[in-house]
């Protein structure tokens, strides 16, 4: 039987939800911690790679919807990658003790912003440079105002 591409785009999304909740569960912490988790590593990515440290300017890039969805796309690759190392179905959860302690360094070794080589598409950078054009008008605008 031959899945839809709807039906396929279903089983991921619903897939990708219970990994969400499996592995803040399988880590002991919260889903809103976990998701933080994930933010703060973006915004880390932003300023490791594209050699901009100014505060404003990370979050203005950090405004693209497009950048957020490359980024999930990215996290996920490497949760799934942390779900098969731990072989996570098989585990009871959450972890405690020691598997607990493996777990947490393992899921922070997959995730660590410097082992992430990926670049994102045309269409992101794209995006981001628009981002970041309004901003500059912005600031010229507000320069031109004294």
């Amino acid at each position: 039987m031959i899945i839809g591409l709807t039906a396929c785009r279903k089983l991921r999304k619903k897939m990708t939800m219970q990994k969400n909740k499996i592995i803040p569960l399988a880590l002991n912490i919260s889903e809103a911690a976990y998701a933080e988790y994930v933010y703060n590593r973006g915004l880390d990515w932003i300023q490791q790679n594209m050699s901009l440290n100014m505060e404003e300017v990370v979050y203005t890039i950090a405004k693209s919807k497009l950048f957020w969805i490359w980024w999930r796309i990215q996290w996920n690759i490497r949760d799934e990658q942390f779900c098969r190392e731990i072989n996570i179905l098989r585990q009871e959860l959450p972890l405690d003790g020691d598997a607990l302690k493996v777990a947490k360094e393992l899921y922070n070794e997959t995730h660590a912003v410097r082992s992430i080589k990926a670049v994102p598409s045309r269409f992101v950078r794209e995006d981001i440079t628009k981002h970041l054009k309004a901003r500059i008008v912005v600031a010229i605008e507000d320069l031109n105002r004294i």
